[in-house]
């Protein structure tokens, strides 16, 4: 095998293992959502979608992720870096939509 086929085959490879990786993430989560720089959304779990009354996660991509997810802090995460400033994983209902806990 070449240099190139060899790079054909880590390609597919590549995309095959996104695609699978997506999918266990689309089926073992109850919610997930991916940001951008800018705080939209490039991807939703479709159980995340219909938790928030949407038909489909396609009408959230490009969407600023607030006006999706009411009160979501995720624009707090991506301008501090902090995966969860707020103690509640972006969401001020905490990560499964409880009770957020209580600042000390």
């Amino acid at each position: 095998m070449n240099d190139t086929e060899s790079l054909k085959d880590y390609q597919r490879v590549r995309q095959l293992a996104i695609r699978s990786l997506f999918e266990i993430i689309e089926q073992s989560s109850e919610g997930t959502v991916i940001v951008d720089r800018d705080a939209n959304i490039v991807w939703m779990n479709e159980r995340y979608a219909r938790r928030f009354g949407l038909e489909s996660a396609a009408f959230a991509i490009g969407k600023a992720c607030e006006s999706v997810i009411p009160g979501s802090l995720l624009r707090e995460v991506v301008r501090t870096g902090r995966a969860d400033p707020a103690g509640h994983a972006g969401h001020p209902q905490g990560p499964a939509g409880g009770d957020a806990p209580a600042d000390p």
